[in-house]
């Protein structure tokens, strides 16, 4: 009947009729009430929540929560601080994380390289470290080889020449 029967913030037997509370009258239709309005006895806006109380499948009546607007909004913007932060560690992490795996794939890269511009520059007995990964071995493998083979011709073409220049002055 909108009779207040318990209340943990004021005395309950001063309390007018709630019957005429939408939040009241939604939960006595079963289902969840809410609504936010100005509260003339707290002098604030308040968040009030109505849920009915059922007993054997029939509403016995309605359980009406409050909480002022602002504490309710303290807590999400808390929430959304705390999100935020999170999101912001998981960020540095991830960036962190990126960074470190670049660095490991860039820097064999950058020694193959440096070894190929060697080699390229004729360099030939020069030979690239082979790095951790296995991929980066076998490239570091096929130019060490590839040297070593241009190398070989090389002493060979060198030997030919050294030849034909024996024949040619006697």
């Amino acid at each position: 009947g909108g009779k207040v029967i318990a209340d943990s913030d004021t005395d309950f037997f001063k309390m007018d009729n709630h019957a005429g509370r939408p939040e009241i009258q939604k939960a006595l239709k079963g289902e969840t009430g809410e609504i936010i309005r100005f509260s003339s006895t707290l002098r604030k806006d308040i968040l009030y929540t109505a849920i009915p109380l059922k007993q054997d499948g029939k509403i016995a009546g309605v359980l009406r929560t409050s909480e002022p607007l602002l504490t309710i909004l303290e807590i999400e913007k808390e929430v959304n601080l705390r999100i935020l932060s999170a999101g912001m560690i998981i960020c540095i992490a991830g960036l962190s994380a990126l960074f470190y795996f670049s660095r490991r794939v860039s820097q064999p890269l950058e020694k193959i390289k440096e070894g190929a511009l060697r080699l390229a520059s004729g360099d030939l007995k020069y030979r690239i470290p082979f790095p951790d990964s296995e991929e980066m071995a076998r490239v570091a493998e096929s130019l060490n080889e590839m040297a070593g083979q241009l190398e070989n011709r090389i002493q060979v073409i060198q030997e030919k020449q050294n030849e034909q220049k024996a024949i040619m002055e006697s």
